[in-house]
């Protein structure tokens, strides 16, 4: 039942226009209902269709739900009261407390076995992953949402789900895998037969198309969409964010700063913060497209701090990403340069460095901009081959143009009419008339250089042409100015007079007009904060007047209960008087028995004092007895004193002993090799004086057998090394330590044919003991080339940054171990099988190395297939071993 009135309640959400009245037919169904389990549906769905259009409202009966299913002990309602909590702080932009909840309500919902439930929970774990910029996650939760609801035949909760994975998607720009599951979403709102529930898959598909470089198919989608949805509604706020980004894209920007600002209105009124820091976010690219800087950093830095306090993380790369351009464009280059960093930082945290190629963009430019050619052009080329990889049109275009900007400013014209061409026949393609105007602003500007008149004037008209419609009021400038220069050294001097008269024009009439539309923005900007005012106070009235009428409820409850009390106390009271006259009667019975129970307790007292006085005399008895125990005590405390006083020598001594043994070790090790080595080196002469074979073979094994007697040595004197009293503490960069064991390994692994594959980031590092670091590596590498595979033998080195600290791992398909004896390969001298020919200490070393250093190492292995061992180290290990 629940379900079915909540589709029945999904029109109202979509279809504003009957707002008023079916919530109030709601509101005056719940009043007249009674604290059960249905008025808890009722309560759940009314604040479900509250949340399109005021988020506080929908909180204030959320509360009601809970509070009232709790009373009635009524869990699925509970369970649906609880994801809706968890959608309500998803709004105001409270990730961490929506995450709770929506986690309490999927487990829920897995008790109460309510599918749709637990489905629906776990898709809002995954979109407040995705408003996190975690996105492996939000993808996670979506997948486990869809397996559940595989189980359930409701399609709605299903199509949920498809759209919100969509909306991933298109955030990370993967918009075929998006299109795939909007089509999917499509399928099962068609099936479903609601036409209220089609608008939101159509803004879906047309932001698919739209991102896949299909403005017509796109608009097509939105104007389906339109047809469907209210002005004020959500639906419609949507159709104009859509209509806004091909605005955007076509270089329409007052169109698409209009367009945007009705949105921010609709989502002010509605509470919801991620849409409104995202907006800000996106008018801050007008303004600073349209040259309104100051106007940019004022929209950006209230969309940056909406974003801080509410953990948007991508969203937060998105907005260092936006102010370093708006820092650029006015040339505070210092400015630029530390919100660009911090973009890449805040990217590299989530592990999008498919953004990366962006900065790298916007580095280039600002080294463009300091004159500093050759470090621009290493940026630039850097993010060419970047996005190039990635296979982004717009992007690549973006890297293209600058770098025959660049080589332009160089006066390299031929060379940067090289990447000139491919990027114009790009935004040729997806329709971009502002890309396109500058492309063909630099293409003449070239020619023109080259004293290709023709072409040069041919170009500068095309642009000239393009930047008219989409008011681009700089680069019809910039093209006014070259024209007259072309016309200049073309001997037209008359011709050139009239185009820098226009040039003149443009430029003034550019300043005047950034002052226009600067005032007309503002106007806007207080116009906005002014509707939220409004609004606010709105809800203020909206709010009280539901505690008025609350509290009229209250009122009349409480007279209602009042009389009851009161018709309750008078029968009580009657009742009471009766029982009072039988037990006045009663009494005067019970007060003989009382004078007679009286006289048997005077006999009983007496009886009790000389029991007392016996008590005296056996208390003196244990008095003394106490004494005694207390001398006896002293005497033992006198004992325990001076035993603490031995058992302190012997730590002492057996402390003193431990240390002598650790150099004795130390020293002996040393001693023991210095005769080994003696035995290598003229087994080696031997090869070379030597000429009969039966005595090389064996001075080879010699040679061997020495090596491995210095190999089990050497583990010894690390061993030892763990006890000395000075290790060097320092950072240590994980990936030049692999590389280094690698290379002293470099012989052993030639001659084995074993491949080696390191994945480490090379900033990633730790404040730890390298010599430590090194005796783990040693062992590891060591037991796997020692224990390789007999064809295509690997070793595989990885490190990655993992909670508050840093993982290695070290893997390989060799022997493998078996099942039974995992447990026992981190003790000394165990060998896995009476053929091994190890001696049983290089796992002991690695464990108890990690130990010290405060590490967790777990290993894992299958017999014949390989083995893989993990290492976990916190970011910076105290300096416990000084």
């Amino acid at each position: 039942m629940r379900f079915s009135l909540l589709i029945s309640f999904i029109g109202v959400v979509v279809n504003s226009f009957s707002q008023s009245a079916q919530l109030d037919s709601l509101q005056r169904v719940i009043d007249k209902k009674g604290e059960t389990k249905e008025k808890v549906a009722l309560l759940n769905q009314l604040t479900f269709s509250q949340f399109a259009y005021d988020v506080e409202i929908a909180g204030v009966t959320n509360q009601r739900a809970i509070e009232l299913a709790q009373k009635t002990n009524d869990k699925a309602g509970e369970g649906w009261a609880t994801t809706y909590k968890a959608l309500y702080y998803y709004f105001i932009g409270n990730l961490k407390e929506a995450e709770r909840l929506a986690a309490k309500s999927t487990q829920m919902g897995k008790a109460n076995l309510d599918t749709n439930l637990e489905g629906y929970s776990l898709n809002q774990l995954g979109n407040i992953y995705r408003n996190k910029g975690v996105f492996d996650s939000a993808f996670f939760f979506y997948r486990a949402a869809e397996r559940i609801l595989e189980r359930s035949p409701n399609l709605f909760y299903q199509s949920i789900v498809k759209l919100n994975k969509g909306r991933c998607y298109l955030v990370l720009n993967k918009p075929d895998s998006a299109l795939l599951e909007v089509q999917e979403a499509f399928k099962h709102r068609q099936a479903m037969k609601n036409t209220a529930l089609m608008p939101e898959v159509w803004i879906m598909l047309g932001n698919c198309y739209r991102q896949l470089y299909e403005p017509n198919e796109a608009e097509r989608y939105y104007s389906l969409a339109l047809q469907t949805s209210p002005k004020a509604s959500v639906s419609y706020a949507s159709y104009l964010l859509g209509m806004g980004e091909l605005y955007f894209r076509r270089g329409e920007f007052e169109r698409a700063l209009e367009s945007w600002s009705q949105v921010l209105a609709v989502h002010r009124k509605l509470s919801y913060q991620y849409e409104i820091s995202s907006l800000l976010y996106r008018m801050g690219e007008v303004y600073e497209e349209l040259g309104f800087y100051q106007l940019a950093l004022e929209s950006l830095s209230r969309s940056l701090k909406m974003a801080q306090s509410s953990d948007y993380r991508f969203l937060l790369g998105e907005l260092y990403f936006e102010l370093a351009w708006v820092f650029y464009r006015n040339k505070n280059f210092e400015e630029a340069t530390q919100n660009i960093r911090r973009a890449e930082e805040a990217f590299l945290k989530i592990n999008q460095t498919d953004r990366l190629p962006s900065c790298w963009n916007v580095r280039g430019l600002i080294q463009f901009k300091k004159n500093n050619f050759d470090s621009s052009l290493y940026f630039h080329q850097r993010s060419l081959r970047a996005r190039e990889e990635f296979g982004d049109k717009i992007s690549i275009s973006s890297s293209l143009f600058n770098i025959g900007e660049l080589f332009n400013a160089k006066k390299e014209y031929k060379k940067a009419l090289t990447y000139l061409w491919p990027g114009v026949e790009i935004d040729e393609s997806v329709g971009d008339n502002y890309g396109k105007g500058l492309y063909y602003y630099q293409i003449g500007k070239s020619y023109n250089r080259l004293g290709v008149k023709d072409s040069a004037k041919y170009y500068l008209e095309r642009a000239v042409r393009l930047a008219i419609p989409t008011s681009a009021s700089d680069l019809l400038r910039n093209s006014y100015f070259e024209m007259a220069d072309y016309l200049k050294n073309s001997g037209k001097p008359t011709e050139a007079i009239v185009y820098y008269q226009k040039y003149i024009r443009v430029n003034d009439s550019l300043y005047n007009k950034q002052n226009a539309q600067s005032l007309s923005a503002y106007r806007t900007l207080y116009d906005v904060e002014t509707k939220d005012k409004e609004i606010e106070l709105l809800n203020q009235k909206s709010l009280l007047a539901t505690a008025q009428a609350q509290k009229q409820r209250i009122l009349f409850y409480t007279v209602v209960v009042g009389f009851l009390i009161l018709v309750g106390l008078a029968i009580f009271y009657y009742r009471f008087a009766k029982r009072l006259r039988k037990l006045t009667y009663s009494l005067a019975e019970k007060s003989e028995e009382i004078q007679t129970q009286a006289e048997e307790l005077t006999e009983a007292n007496q009886v009790l004092s000389k029991l007392n006085r016996e008590i005296s005399e056996q208390k003196e008895e244990i008095q003394a007895q106490a004494e005694e125990l207390t001398e006896s005590n002293q005497a033992i405390s006198g004992i325990n004193e001076t035993l603490e006083e031995r058992i302190d020598a012997r730590t002492s001594e057996l402390k003193q002993a431990y240390k002598e043994l650790d150099t004795f070790f130390y020293r002996s090790s040393h001693d023991f090799r210095r005769p080994l080595t003696t035995f290598m080196g003229l087994a080696e002469v031997a090869k070379i004086t030597v000429k009969d074979q039966w005595a090389l073979e064996l001075f080879e094994k010699v040679n061997e057998t020495a090596q491995n007697l210095d190999k089990m040595l050497m583990k010894l004197q690390s061993i030892s090394d763990l006890g000395v009293e000075e290790l060097l503490y320092k950072q240590v960069f994980i990936e030049e330590a692999f590389h280094r064991k690698i290379d002293s390994f470099g012989q052993e692994l030639l001659q084995k044919n074993i491949k080696v594959e390191i994945h480490a980031p090379s900033t990633l590092s730790f404040y730890s003991y390298p010599a430590l670091l090194k005796i783990i590596l040693d062992n590891l590498i060591e037991n796997a080339i020692f224990f390789k595979a007999t064809v295509n033998s690997f070793i595989r080195l990885n490190a990655y940054t993992h909670s508050e600290g840093v993982m290695i791992e070290v893997e390989d398909n060799g022997q493998g171990i078996e099942e039974e004896f995992l447990g026992r390969v981190f003790e000394m001298y165990f060998r896995g099988n009476e053929h091994s020919k190890g001696n049983g200490l290089g796992l002991y070393i690695v464990k108890k190395t990690i130990d010290k250093l405060g590490g967790v190492i777990t290993i894992s292995s299958k017999l014949g297939v390989g083995t893989k061992v993990s290492i976990f180290f916190p970011h910076q290990v105290e300096k416990t071993l000084h």
